[in-house]
């Protein structure tokens, strides 16, 4: 069974978690992080700036750890868009 869009999915199918989910990332390269003589740290604003990072095709459930859905470049424009206007609570 192919899986949906994440975008569309609004809880787990498996065990009802409406908690959220993950995507994996691989990165490659290196940082670099910058001293002083003295020791002291400077600016690492840019530490990162040289990796490459990219998203896994398959979304997780944070709860039960099952693939239930598929990420693409539209996916997080979507989310983002559904995100709007939501309460986040503790």
């Amino acid at each position: 069974m192919a899986l949906p869009k994440v975008e569309n999915v609004k809880k787990c199918p498996y065990c009802g978690s409406d908690d959220g989910f993950t995507l994996k990332h691989s990165v490659s390269g290196y940082i670099h992080t910058h001293y002083s003589f003295d020791g002291t740290e400077m600016d690492n604003s840019e530490m990162y700036a040289s990796l490459r990072e990219k998203a896994h095709k398959y979304a997780v459930c944070l709860s039960c750890d099952k693939s239930i859905g598929t990420w693409s470049s539209e996916s997080l424009q979507a989310v983002t868009e559904r995100s709007k206007g939501y309460q986040f609570t503790r």
